[in-house]
């Protein structure tokens, strides 16, 4: 097993402590599939946390908590509290935006798809 770089101070932090403890029973803990937005940037007036600002500055586009484990390079069972975590703060929001304005390939495919039941 290799050491932490020193470089990187964060990979010697307890999941606990990036997660504030843990997520309250009343927040349901999201799967790895789900899909997170940010619903806030990082710099909104509220003191945020690195690792909280850094999923915030990942989110802006709607990104899964497998993708956000993976790009922040934490355990996936660590994003996932973290961002359930978020979510219940409001500063997240699941599930990704509807596109306003489907394009004609889409309603296209759409279309194939009904007739093909």
């Amino acid at each position: 097993m290799t050491a932490a770089p020193e470089s990187d101070p964060g990979r010697l932090l307890r999941p606990f402590v990036l997660t504030s403890g843990g997520v309250d029973d009343t927040v349901p803990v999201l799967d790895l599939a789900s899909m997170v937005v940010a619903v806030r940037s990082p710099g909104d007036g509220a003191e945020v946390d690195p690792e909280r600002a850094a999923v915030l500055r990942l989110c802006t586009t709607p990104h899964s908590v497998a993708e956000v484990a993976a790009m922040l390079e934490i355990p996936p069972s660590l994003a996932r509290l973290l961002v359930s975590g978020m979510v219940a703060e409001g500063a997240l929001g699941v599930g990704a935006p509807p596109d306003s304005h489907p394009t004609d390939a889409m309603l296209h495919a759409v279309l194939e798809g009904l007739r093909a039941l």
